[in-house]
Order: C-alpha cells, then structure tokens, then sequence
C-alpha cells in the first residue's frame, strides 16, 4: 500500500493490525520507512530505519500473505534486489557448525561494524568463543556461544546490563 507521508503509512499499519487481528488473519503488516539523510547524530537511527527495511522486505519475501506500507518517499529509494537479500541473511541455529572468523567476515560484507561491546543495530564483537550480533532488525543483541566449530548456545541479552534474557533456538540476522 503505497501512501502520501509516514505519518500516514504508521496510522495505517495500526489501523491494519488491529482490522486484521479482529477478523482473525494472521497476515503480517510491515512499515517500510523512508532513509533518513545521514547526519554525525543520527547514525543510529539510521541503522534502525535500513535494519526495518530489511526486516519489512524479507518479510514480503517470505511469507505467502503480507503487507507492505510504503510511505511515496520510501517507494522512492532504491532497494537491494531480492536474490541478494535472500541470500545475505544468516539462518544460524544452536547446534549447527560454524567457523567464527568466517562467520566475523560474512557480518563486515553484509554492513555490520565490529565494536568492542555491542551497543546498537549493526554491531558486533567477538572475543574467544563469543560472538555478540545486534541485528539490524533485532529488538535485542544476541551472544553466540561456540565451542570449537559449534554453536553451544544462542542467548539474547541486554546491551545496556549485558545480562541474558534468554536463551533461543535460532536467529535470522540480516543485513545491516
């Protein structure tokens, strides 16, 4: 759905969700925001706006019934082409095998930046059998715990305390 301004396409997401909960369909509504121009204080946001488009076009992608909100400036801005992003995202689940600094490389080239403690979307850190992600389009950081080439445990934890929230099965990182 293709409207005027955000304001207007974040109204009709709510308004979306709360129709389609009420009928009873489970068909996911993105919002697909337009990128800000980049400034010094807004790079984090910025990375939150690019880590909600990639979440809102995988979605699509993925799912046989969906829907795209797109404000008339986002529909606008290029997108990356969809084999690209299909293949650009990381399917890791808790026992596979996993060669870390393979896994480190594959981040940089998908737009992550590696940091010393994760803080943001678009961070990682790696120190001995640790791997710290914040997904671009994750709510919180994820710790990867290997042991050798296994992935032990996947966790997510808080960036601010550092203390886990939980431990999950499987996590979809895409790109930054």
């Amino acid at each position: 759905l293709l409207t005027t301004h955000l304001e207007q396409s974040e109204q009709l997401v709510t308004d979306l969700e709360l129709f389609l909960r009420i009928q009873g369909c489970k068909f996911p509504v993105s919002l697909f925001p337009p990128l800000e121009v980049p400034t010094a204080w807004s790079i984090s946001l910025q990375r939150e706006l690019t880590g909600q488009r990639m979440k809102a076009l995988f979605t699509v992608l993925e799912e046989k019934h969906s829907i795209l909100v797109v404000p008339l400036i986002a529909a606008l801005q290029p997108v990356p082409p969809p084999g690209w992003l299909r293949q650009s995202a990381l399917q890791l689940r808790k026992g596979e095998t996993i060669d870390r600094e393979e896994l480190m490389a594959r981040l940089v080239s998908r737009g992550y930046h590696r940091a010393e403690t994760v803080e943001r979307p678009g961070e990682f850190a790696g120190r001995g059998g640790i791997v710290d992600i914040y997904g671009s389009s994750l709510e919180q950081p994820v710790r990867l715990e290997l042991f050798g080439d296994s992935l032990e445990s996947i966790r997510e934890f808080d960036s601010i305390t550092q203390k886990s929230i939980g431990s999950i099965e499987g996590i979809l990182i895409l790109p930054a």
